[in-house]
């Protein structure tokens, strides 16, 4: 701990005695003051309003210190304060304990006089340093140490209101979740959730105010050290010395970084929490030293990863909610409404801030070629307004095209023509700013509308059984026969998977080369999505996923969906699955295993996927209405669904693809009246 210009550091392991608490001059490392105690002193001390707080271990009970000084202001013999073990936590005129073996409480002291407010106790031992926020202390424990997994293995998570815990002596706690090891590190807490890591190698994300566990990752390894939280990513290093970048919203892994060996009798492993700060994450190791990992970000480029904004994001790549009520706001073209039956707008738009680019399919209906049309609609009220540029191909435009970058200096990525048109077809980039043509190569007749970007490359089916690879300038980087495409993940960490008909291949994307292919009996549409340590796949018997190390199938615990056919593209909540089966139902599976998160519910609009909305769904029923779904609640495969109506849209034309979040509602292409924007009323 450092303050001002002080160090401060414990002295001593579990068996050490008389050890002390040393102040160090930062400048010169001179000494300034220490304080021995009867015992070791294993918690980290703790600074608050010029006094040092610290417990030492199994004897020396809990001591306050002046910061300056280090003369003794006050002490809680071991005796009665037994096992003080975990580093104090210092808040407002309080500060709280936990105590571990024949302790087995959380104990609430007057931080200026060391006078006992409150005892609970507790039923394992705390050896987790609590962490607070708005009056909640949020504190891990139970039945194991650094050493011993505790017999029977127990741990758990307690919120306690401290005013209501001095106020009210039968008060224990305001909720406790109980997990399978014991939770040694320190709370992690972000706006909505408190992060904890269990000694068996549990991640949590547990909801703050109702205690209900809203995410869990397994790490298949021990973790002793407490998680980090950073506004986009949760780290946890495990004692084998596995460093892991979490998406706090998702629990996918973002990445993994080895920085310790494995545990031996002459290493414990890695027991230290990592440290965020200047874009690098720091774990202190015991052979390799030191670490630092990673480099500052330096911003990422934003990018609409083709239909629905790549696989598995649903057409609303931030999970925003849907607000209120929709109601039909206008519809692109302008005054086709209802007067002809042509399916002008055949594939969902790409969306880049306030900013669509429309594929249009056929030529000539209210006056609008075929080909792309980018739009910037301001005011409901005013419609689309007229495109800001047009790009002609006479082949039209039948799939979404892609985004990479936003403004006017964004590019955008289109395949013309479909399979088993007559007119030639291309691949082309277009600016974003005006529409003209960066460069165009064809590719085949019956080449499929696969397509993915990311800033430096693109990939894109060149022939039905063919996938190719250009660089960002159009440069053809590669191409590989992988037999008929039906599929292509997202690219990441430069990879990507493919799904043809009778195979699942994971490829290295910049160079095209084969890592593993693995056999599986894709469905039509195919999907495929790289999750973390898993690559999903659909098929005709339902979601399988496949290890993404060697393309093993995995099944089991790890992975169990149920046998409903895949009829539409899938998307992904924060906890779930979802999609529409090949009988007119929306399946909803766990996205950590695989099993039924809810009952089938339908019948729903034949081969359309719900849409993502907060961490609930919006469907198109089968008279083309827009329900919404919510997915709240323990997830069970006897959970019905309850749908309320979101917008009555059965009256605007008949649904031909997709729909996708926009503003402050939806974008659904239908026959008959283009492109058709359902919104939330001022």
């Amino acid at each position: 701990m450092i303050a001002g210009d002080t160090l401060l550091v414990g002295e001593g392991t579990h068996l050490t005695q008389g050890a002390r608490v040393v102040a160090l001059n930062v400048l010169d490392g001179s000494l300034k003051w220490s304080h021995e105690t009867i015992d070791h002193v294993e918690s980290t001390p703790v600074v608050h309003q010029g006094r040092v707080y610290i417990g030492a271990g199994d004897k020396g009970g809990i001591r306050c210190l002046d910061l300056e000084t280090g003369e003794l202001i006050w002490h809680l013999p071991g005796e009665t304060y037994q096992d003080a073990e975990t580093s104090v936590v210092a808040y407002g005129d309080r500060v709280i304990v936990g105590l571990g073996v024949d302790g087995h409480a959380i104990v609430i002291l007057d931080a200026e006089t060391g006078e006992l407010r409150r005892w609970i106790e507790t039923e394992v031992p705390v050896f987790s340093p609590g962490a607070v926020a708005d009056g909640k202390l949020y504190i891990g424990m139970g039945r194991g140490d650094f050493v011993n997994e505790g017999e029977p293995p127990a741990g758990e998570l307690w919120r306690i209101d401290l005013a209501r815990a001095e106020q009210d002596p039968e008060y224990t706690h305001d909720w406790k979740v109980q997990v399978s090891h014991t939770i040694l590190g320190a709370v992690a807490l972000g706006e909505r959730h408190a992060y904890v890591a269990t000694r068996r190698g549990q991640v949590l994300a547990v909801d703050r105010h109702t205690g209900r566990i809203a995410h869990e990752w397994d790490a298949h390894a021990p973790i002793m050290a407490s998680p980090a939280l950073t506004e986009e990513l949760l780290y946890v290093v495990t004692r084998s010395g596995m460093l892991y970048g979490l998406d706090r919203e998702t629990f996918e892994p973002v990445w993994q970084f080895p920085v310790g060996s494995q545990p031996s009798v002459h290493d414990p492993g890695v027991l230290s929490s990592p440290v965020i700060a200047r874009g690098r994450v720091y774990v202190g190791t015991q052979r390799e030293g030191f670490r630092a990992v990673g480099e500052p970000d330096q911003g990422q480029i934003p990018v609409w990863d083709g239909e629905l904004g790549g696989p598995g994001v649903g057409g609303n790549p931030l999970r925003t909610a849907v607000p209120g009520l929709g109601a039909y706001a206008w519809g692109w073209p302008a005054g086709l409404e209802g007067q002809t039956d042509a399916v002008v707008v055949a594939a969902p738009p790409a969306v880049m801030g306030n900013r669509l680019v429309v594929p249009v399919a056929m030529p000539g209906v209210a006056g609008i070629p075929a080909g792309l049309a980018a739009l910037q609609p301001m005011d409901p009220r005013d419609g689309a307004g007229s495109p800001l540029w047009m790009h002609e191909d006479p082949a039209g435009v039948h799939h979404s095209p892609a985004i990479v970058g936003d403004g006017d200096g964004a590019t955008v990525v289109a395949l013309t023509g479909k399979a088993g048109q007559d007119a030639p077809r291309v691949l082309l980039s277009l600016a974003m700013a005006d529409g003209s043509v960066r460069w165009t190569t064809p590719v085949g007749a019956d080449a499929p509308g696969l397509l993915r970007v990311t800033p430096d490359l693109i990939l894109a089916g060149e022939k039905a059984d063919t996938l190719a690879a250009w660089s960002a300038e159009g440069g053809r980087l590669w191409s590989r026969s992988l037999g008929p495409l039906r599929g292509l993940s997202q690219v990441e960490q430069h990879r990507v998977a493919a799904v043809t008909d009778l195979a699942l291949t994971l490829l290295d994307a910049p160079t095209g080369a084969v890592l593993w292919t693995a056999p599986v009996a894709a469905s039509d549409p195919g999907f495929a999505r790289l999750d973390g340590l898993r690559v999903l796949v659909a098929t005709a018997t339902g979601i399988q996923a496949h290890a993404l190390t060697d393309g093993a199938a995995l099944s089991g615990d790890d992975w169990s969906a149920p046998a409903h056919a895949v009829a539409s593209a899938v998307v992904m909540t924060r906890d779930t699955l979802a999609y529409v089966s090949d009988d007119r139902h929306l399946i909803v599976l766990r996205r950590d295993n695989g099993r039924l998160a809810a009952a089938p519910f339908g019948p729903v609009f034949p081969g359309l996927p719900p849409m993502v909305s907060g961490d609930d769904l919006l469907v198109t029923a089968p008279d083309g209405s827009i329900l919404l779904v919510d997915l709240d609640g323990e997830a069970s495969p006897d959970r019905v669904l309850r749908a309320t109506p979101w917008a009555d849209a059965s009256w605007v034309g008949t649904p031909v693809a997709p729909s996708i979040f926009f503003r402050t509602g939806i974008l659904t292409p239908r026959a008959g009246w283009g492109l058709v924007s359902l919104e939330t009323g001022p």
